[in-house]
């Protein structure tokens, strides 16, 4: 078997996928530079760690925001450690196949491949994440019917309507996980006086945040500051703040889906109303979004098993189908 590799660099996660080991990684998407000598010194779980170990020594780096490239050496930091955890055998160079945005450009493709290369890629191949996802969700890349894939990540919110292995059209915006997250952090200052970190408001989201159903918890406390004074406060946050703050996010989300959806031929519709939408990314799991997006759309929306990884493990599937996949996995 080639030692293949599948990533997926996303703005909160980067996903990796071994096809002899299986998922390796799935970390925080971050890089922990040394603040002196502009060293990257870890990536992950291990940059997390090492930040809270020597606060004040190094800084957290994403390298990817908004699905766009903004750091390009911790980028390659990034995917050297990958590709090192994930390679079987330090003599055999694996072929990475990356699951990018519709709207990555083709400089950041370059850019990603030759960061690759650098960390021990032999060649490597670009696939489109909502097309990978659809063929994990049992879409077939030979399937002239339509389907929309929905992809909800922490940077990003894209659209994409799928056929025959391609896009038609897509649509994408700045809204999701982490702009709830400076919502919630927002309405905290203005309407409690108290200033939370992002963390804080990422647990805050996880377990308040639901869509007209029950959330996880009714009320959290958590700790921050006084924004006037700085001394440190405890408040409790309500499922009724939460509901506020994400309401906007929501709303842009559903606009973008209707977006894509005003574009795409009436044949297509046709086919949506039979197979439905596929709602992928971190925050497909937020409680209730599947049910209110297909109240607010008219069609059924599913959320597949391990809507994180499923572009990876579609990209794997695509990667070993019988059938044709020139046009669908492309090298640059």
């Amino acid at each position: 078997m080639t030692d293949e590799i599948i990533i997926d660099f996303g703005t909160k996660n980067v996903v990796a996928l071994s096809a002899k080991k299986g998922l390796v990684v799935n970390e925080p998407s971050v890089v922990a530079r040394d603040i002196s000598t502009g060293k990257v010194l870890a990536m992950g779980k291990r940059a997390l760690a090492m930040q809270e170990d020597v606060p004040g020594s190094l800084v957290l780096v994403r390298p990817v925001v908004n699905a766009s490239i903004v750091d390009l050496a911790a980028l390659q930091s990034m995917g050297e450690t990958v590709v090192r955890r994930c390679r079987s055998s330090r003599l055999q160079r694996p072929r990475v196949i990356v699951c990018v945005s519709p709207a990555t450009s083709s400089l950041e493709k370059q850019s990603i491949r030759d960061a690759l290369r650098r960390g021990g890629a032999s060649r490597v191949y670009f696939i489109l994440q909502s097309v990978a996802a659809s063929t994990y969700a049992g879409v077939s890349p030979t399937d002239a019917a339509g389907a929309l894939v929905v992809d909800v990540g922490a940077g990003k919110t894209c659209v994409s309507a799928v056929s025959l292995g391609g896009i038609i059209d897509y649509a994408t915006s700045k809204d999701g996980g982490d702009g709830m997250d400076t919502a919630i952090r927002n309405l905290l200052r203005h309407e409690r006086g108290v200033v939370v970190s992002l963390d804080a408001a990422e647990e805050i989201r996880f377990l308040l945040g639901a869509v007209n159903v029950s959330p996880r918890h009714e009320a959290v406390e958590v700790s921050g500051h006084n924004a006037l004074d700085g001394k440190k406060e405890n408040i409790v946050v309500s499922v009724e703040e939460v509901r506020m703050a994400c309401q906007p996010i929501l709303e842009a989300i559903f606009e973008v889906v209707s977006d894509c959806l005003s574009k795409i031929p009436p044949e297509i519709t046709y086919d949506l109303a039979l197979r439905g939408v596929l709602l992928t990314g971190g925050l497909a799991m937020m409680n209730g979004l599947a049910e209110w997006l297909s109240e607010k759309v008219g069609l059924l929306v599913s959320v597949p098993d391990e809507p994180q990884t499923c572009a990876v493990r579609g990209a794997y599937r695509l990667a070993h189908m019988d059938s044709n996949t020139r046009g669908i996995i492309e090298e640059v």
